[in-house]
Order: structure tokens, then C-alpha cells, then sequence
């Protein structure tokens, strides 16, 4: 954790001295320019370093890396008209997550082995959805497959929507439909690649 702090100090610099968290949030989801997440890591250290430290079986690079995961998560949803800090959010976000990845690895190989094979039956799932009569079924096991990973609402609804038209839908398409713009699309789509790993191909193609 602390290796990238420093890594992303040395990058940043005095760059962003003196710019308001908000405006920094307004800012990346304008541009998306990762180095406003990088300073939003240096400002929130302390807080990011104080929840990794209750998770003693990830290590301290699976930390800084969810911490920026969730970094770029907390931009894409934070409602400053909520009056709610961001650092109280990002708290939320980083915890949940961390707390999830650690349970993860006191599973037993039972368990993983069977996670793994939900999760790598998503591309067939979608084939079937091109099936007269498999549409239930497929619903179904989406749906379940969906409640068994962690996602934001916009997440949830990028799947479900590029799942439901197949390969007929574009990103612009898709944003229309959610009322967000193509870098937060991008975002999304970022999010679900590292969440799913090599599955789930046809979603976030």
C-alpha cells in the first residue's frame, strides 16, 4: 500500500493542490484521467491503510488494487447532493469489497471450484438465450449468477441489457438507456472485465 502511495505521489506531484475532492470527482468523470484517482488514493491514504490493515489474508498490492477499483467506483456513483463525504462512501465501497475478496480466500476448494464453473457457464447461458423456449431458464440463471457476484446498479443493468439484445446494442445504446455518458460505459465495462476475469466474454466485449 504504501509503495503505491508513494509511487502515485511521485506521479501527481503539486498538480492537484488546492482542487476540492468534488471537483476532482466532476473532473475525472469528465476526462477520465486516472491520475485524479491516483491522487484521491495519496488524499485518503490513511483511511484506505486503516480498513486493508483488518484483512490479514490479502496482500498489500490486492489492497491498493481494490482501493482503486473502488476509487473509481465511488466517482461513477457519488451524489454530492446527498450531502454525504466522499470519504464516507469510499469507506462503504473499499470495506465491502475487501471484506468480500479475504472471505473469498478462507473458501474451501469445494467451494471455489464450484464457483468458478457458475460463473464460467455466463457465455453459454447467453448462447441459450438464442433458443426458442430457453428464454425462462436463462433469465433465471442470470439472475443468479448476477446476486452471486458484487455489483453496482449500473453494472447489474449493463449485463442484463447487452445480455437481453445479444450483440445488437452498442455502448451509446446502452448509455441512452442508464442516462450516463460513454466514459462512465467505459468504466463500467473496465470494472466488469477485472470483476469476471476471462468469463463472461459476451458481456463486456
Amino acid at each position: 500500500m504504501k509503495d503505491t502511495k508513494n509511487y502515485m505521489q511521485t506521479l501527481i506531484g503539486d498538480m492537484y493542490d488546492g482542487v476540492e475532492t468534488n471537483e476532482l470527482v466532476n473532473s475525472y468523470m469528465r476526462t477520465g484521467e486516472e491520475l485524479i484517482l491516483g491522487c484521491l488514493f495519496v488524499r485518503n491514504y490513511a483511511l484506505l491503510k486503516s480498513i486493508s490493515n483488518k484483512f490479514v489474508y490479502l496482500t498489500n498490492h490486492e489492497c491498493a488494487s481494490v482501493c482503486l477499483l473502488e476509487i473509481e467506483t465511488v466517482c461513477v456513483d457519488y451524489d454530492e447532493s446527498r450531502n454525504t463525504k466522499f470519504s464516507t462512501v469510499l469507506y462503504r465501497y473499499v470495506y465491502n469489497e475487501l471484506r468480500a475478496q479475504n472471505n473469498m480466500k478462507t473458501y474451501n476448494k469445494r467451494k471455489i471450484n464450484t464457483d468458478n464453473t457458475i460463473k464460467e457457464d455466463i457465455d453459454v447461458l447467453v448462447e441459450l438465450n438464442k433458443e426458442p423456449g430457453m428464454f425462462d431458464y436463462y433469465e433465471l440463471e442470470l439472475k443468479s449468477f448476477l446476486d452471486s457476484v458484487k455489483l453496482t446498479k449500473n453494472e447489474r443493468r449493463y449485463c442484463e441489457i447487452v445480455a437481453s439484445e445479444n450483440s445488437g446494442i452498442t455502448d451509446t445504446d446502452i448509455g441512452h438507456q442508464l442516462n450516463i455518458t460513454p466514459q462512465a460505459i467505459y468504466s463500467i465495462k473496465n470494472r466488469l472485465k477485472s470483476k469476471f476475469g476471462n468469463m463472461g466474454g459476451i458481456l463486456i466485449a
